[in-house]
């Protein structure tokens, strides 16, 4: 049901924050897209490792992740 609900606001987010970067919007899509394969990629492998027959690693990586998204959108709206 959450990978269902973030599927449909992700892009919704995304366009809305892409909105006051204008004529840069492909480049700020292109940029999105990179962070966000990237960081996912770097940050599953260190989880993909400590998996091993638990789902605990799994939780707490998604709680990890929580706190470093709500940090980033803190420090954001700090600086607007």
């Amino acid at each position: 049901m959450i990978n269902a609900l973030r599927t449909l606001v992700t892009p919704l987010m995304q366009a809305r924050a892409m909105q006051p970067m204008g004529e840069l919007a492909g480049t700020a899509a292109a940029v999105i897209g990179t962070v966000t394969l990237g960081g996912g990629a770097v940050l599953a492998t260190f989880v993909d490792r400590t998996i091993a027959g638990s789902v605990t690693p799994l939780v707490l990586s998604y709680a990890g992740y929580g706190v470093i998204g709500l940090a980033f959108a803190l420090w954001a709206r700090r600086r607007t």
